[in-house]
C-alpha cells in the first residue's frame, strides 16, 4: 500500500511582509544610522533602502543580484526601492558599510517584535510557559563552508577564515531571538553562547547539545542552561 502524499503546504506571507513593514519603518533605520555611525554618511543607497532591497531579495529571490539591480533602474518590481544609482554603487556601498548597522536593524527589529506578538508556536509546552519566560534553542556554526560561496573571494588565494555564528531560536516566538556575529573564525563557541545567553530574560530555559554540557549557570541572571543527551 502507497504512501499518500501529503496536501500540497501554502504559505502566506501577507502576514510576514505586514509585520516587516509595521516594525521596520524609515524611522527605526534613521536611528539605527545615528546610533551606529561614526564617519558613514547617508548615500542614494542608504540604510533604509539597502534593508528594504534585502527584504525583497530574500521575498522574490532573484537569478542574481545585477538583474535585481537593474530592475531598480526600471521600476518594474514595487518591493524594490526606488534607488537612483548604478549597480557598481550598490556592491561599494555593501563592500564598505559595517555589519553592525544591520545587526542593530535585526536587534531593534526583533524586541518590537517580541512585544507585539504573542507566543503562538509549540502550544504543547505551554505547562513549560507557565514557569519560563522563554523557552529558547542555542547552536552555532563556522562559515568555512559556504566561504567558497561568496563571489568576492572567487579571486582570493590566500585562505579565508570567515568568522562563525551563534543563533539563539525563541521556540514559543518561532523566531531566532539572537544571531551574534564572531569575526574571528577560532572563537570559542561556549564562552560566545554565555555571551549570548545573557541578553535573555532572567529565569530562560535554553537547551543545547553536548557541546554545552559544561556548567553554564549563571547566578546573578539565573539563567539555566539544559543540554540534549544525543
Amino acid at each position: 500500500m502507497g504512501v499518500e502524499r501529503s496536501a500540497l503546504v501554502r504559505i502566506d506571507l501577507v502576514r510576514v511582509l505586514e509585520l516587516l513593514r509595521t516594525h521596520i519603518t524609515a524611522t527605526l533605520c534613521q536611528t539605527v544610522f545615528h546610533t551606529v555611525r561614526t564617519t558613514e554618511r547617508q548615500r542614494c543607497w542608504s540604510l533604509e533602502a539597502l534593508v528594504q532591497f534585502w527584504l525583497a531579495v530574500i521575498r522574490r529571490a532573484p537569478r542574481a543580484l545585477s538583474q535585481a539591480l537593474y530592475e531598480i533602474l526600471e521600476g518594474s518590481e514595487p518591493l524594490f526601492p526606488l534607488v537612483e544609482a548604478t549597480p557598481e554603487a550598490f556592491f561599494q556601498r555593501c563592500r564598505d558599510l559595517r555589519a553592525a548597522f544591520f545587526a542593530e536593524v535585526f536587534t531593534r527589529f526583533t524586541a518590537r517584535l517580541l512585544g507585539a506578538v504573542p507566543a503562538r508556536y509549540a502550544r504543547d509546552l505551554a505547562p513549560f510557559t507557565e514557569r519560563f519566560p522563554a523557552i529558547c534553542v542555542v547552536d552555532g556554526s563556522r562559515l568555512a563552508d559556504i566561504a567558497h560561496r561568496l563571489k568576492l573571494l572567487w579571486a582570493e588565494r590566500g585562505v579565508v577564515l570567515p568568522g562563525c555564528l551563534l543563533a539563539i531560536y525563541d521556540v514559543t516566538h518561532g523566531l531566532c531571538r539572537t544571531l551574534a556575529f564572531a569575526a574571528d573564525a577560532a572563537a570559542p563557541e561556549h564562552t560566545r553562547a554565555l555571551a549570548a545567553v545573557a541578553t535573555l530574560p532572567a529565569g530562560a530555559l535554553v537547551l543545547g547539545d553536548r557541546l554545552y554540557c559544561t556548567g553554564c549557570y549563571q547566578p546573578s541572571k539565573s539563567v539555566k542552561i539544559r543540554t540534549s543527551c544525543r
